[in-house]
């Protein structure tokens, strides 16, 4: 699917941490919230959290990088 627009994305459509597009932090928060999801599925039935994740729209800021 890489380069197509979709007109509607759901929970089963993840960013690709490994493109070139992609910048450390964005790569990363990726891996973090996929790694958050399979760990809570992994917890037997009984010991299961509620996941919530939050996506800014905007992250604003100094930069820490040129």
């Amino acid at each position: 699917m890489h380069g197509e627009k979709k007109e509607l994305y759901t929970p089963e459509d993840w960013s690709d941490p490994e493109t070139a597009a992609n910048n450390g932090y964005s790569g990363a928060k990726t891996k973090a919230e996929k790694f958050a999801w399979d760990f809570v599925a992994s917890l037997p039935e009984n010991e299961r959290i509620e996941l919530a994740t939050i996506l800014p729209c905007f992250i604003f800021g100094p930069a820490i990088n040129d």
